[in-house]
């Protein structure tokens, strides 16, 4: 493997020119270490303290040469290097071969308790033909949040901005789409805590990173609404040449007064009208917990996948025509399920019908009393099971479908891969598989705490 150009340490980096009516983070993550000659034993981050390792994942473009994308995962929960004097570790997100899982780096949090790591995202931020990794930490500056975004091959970062006041928690969702129409890649932030005209409704920023300044801001709902709890872009779905965005809000009162049945906006961000409202069906459902968008009938036409996670009863995810907003189908999970919230993930066509694919991550999943967790893969033309998987073999991370994310199709059989996060709450460094996008066959098996030992 050829080496890549990385320094050990980031340096300091100006904070965002206009960050989320906020300023930049006062420090900067820095990465850990790289493919480099020699490492000394302290910049090795070590596996058994990290935690929370499959909470986010992301793939990005091939930077060792071998023409498999990379994986990005995020660690929240962990301290790579050292103990806090509070005892919350630091985030770190790990830069993995797509090939092998081997190790190419790691990003350190800079903060105890910042959760740096629990959302990402990639994209060419910045117009240069490569991607950069964006990455939420919404649990720094106590709660208010923060993002940043690194540039993988140049040890430096591109953008930050943080959140405005305590317990905004910007940062805690992550999307990537051209928001502005200028034929780049725009970063959009949840802070599902911040303020709105009615509260602390939750707040959703777009930033245009070439220019490093905030372009979109919409707060919508009411007090505890949870606005950008999770997000996801859209095509541009009403002509004025941006890319649209899902937002969910579970916490948010519907129309006929059900509070916390939670509520899914489909937003122009050309406008800043709303295209679409989606409502839960009852009291607490907390509908919206996660979105996706996915082209379910094949007809070039975004649809979207809304869950609602329903604490003490099974969850249910409902399908969503993007035309006329007719509720297409509902997915209701078993009561195993019940306890976490639903992931959602859009992976294309794998079984050759025409209609986008998707899949559902069931974190909480319970087989023989423990939480392993469960990943499905589902028909988008009828909801029917197409494959579903756990952890391989007979024990390992719990969790398994709290994080999804898609991957481009490198075993040749034509579907794009699924990276699953099985991060562990509480009870060890979790893991990532990366399975076959056409049958669920685990092409890697990552355990944190075998893996994370840089070759």
């Amino acid at each position: 493997m050829r080496a890549l150009p990385w320094l050990l340490l980031f340096g300091a980096c100006s904070p965002a020119s206009e960050p989320a009516a906020g300023s930049g983070p006062a420090a900067s993550p820095r990465l850990a270490f790289g493919p480099a000659p020699a490492r000394s034993a302290d910049e090795v981050p070590d596996p058994a303290r990290v935690g929370g390792f499959g909470t986010a994942l992301a793939s990005l473009a091939d930077l060792d040469g071998d023409g498999v994308d990379e994986i990005v995962v995020g660690a929240p929960t962990g301290d790579a290097r050292e103990p806090e004097a509070d005892g919350a570790g630091r985030g770190t997100v790990w830069l993995l071969s797509g090939a092998g899982g081997d190790v190419l780096g790691a990003w350190l949090g800079p903060g105890a308790g910042d959760r740096f790591g629990a959302a990402l995202a990639v994209a060419d931020f910045d117009g240069d033909g490569r991607e950069e990794v964006a990455v939420g930490a919404p649990g720094a500056r106590a709660d208010a949040g923060a993002v940043y975004v690194l540039r993988p091959l140049e040890a430096s970062m591109a953008f930050d901005a943080a959140g405005s006041a305590a317990g905004d928690r910007f940062g805690a969702a992550l999307a990537a789409g051209d928001v502005d129409g200028d034929g780049t890649s725009d970063l959009v932030v949840g802070a599902p805590g911040a303020a709105g005209p009615d509260g602390r409704t939750g707040r959703v920023v777009a930033f245009a990173l070439p220019e490093r300044t905030s372009i979109l801001s919409m707060a919508l709902g009411v007090d505890g609404a949870l606005f950008g709890a999770a997000l996801d872009a859209a095509h541009d779905l009403d002509g004025d040449g941006c890319d649209d965005v899902c937002v969910g809000a579970p916490g948010d009162m519907t129309s006929r007064g059900q509070d916390r049945a939670g509520k899914v906006w489909v937003l122009s961000t050309g406008t800043g009208g709303v295209i679409a409202e989606f409502e839960g069906d009852k009291v607490t459902d907390a509908f919206g917990s996660s979105v996706a968008t996915c082209d379910v009938g094949g007809d070039g036409k975004v649809d979207f996948l809304c869950s609602a996670a329903r604490p003490g009863r099974a969850p249910v995810v409902r399908v969503h025509d993007g035309e006329t907003g007719v509720r297409i189908s509902d997915v209701q999970l078993e009561d195993a399920a019940q306890g976490a919230a639903p992931a959602l993930l859009a992976i294309g066509d794998v079984d050759g019908d025409g209609g986008g694919d998707w899949a559902v991550g069931m974190p909480a999943y319970a087989a023989s009393g423990s939480p392993l967790g469960l990943v499905r893969v589902l028909s988008g033309r009828s909801s029917s099971l197409l494959w579903e998987a756990g952890w391989p073999g007979d024990a390992g991370p719990w969790s398994v479908g709290a994080g999804l994310a898609r991957m481009p199709d490198f075993d040749g059989d034509g579907a794009a891969e699924v990276l699953v996060g099985a991060p562990d709450p509480g009870a060890g460094p979790g893991g990532m598989l990366c399975l076959s996008g056409a049958n669920g066959e685990p092409l890697l098996v990552l355990p944190a705490r075998e893996r994370l030992a840089p070759r």
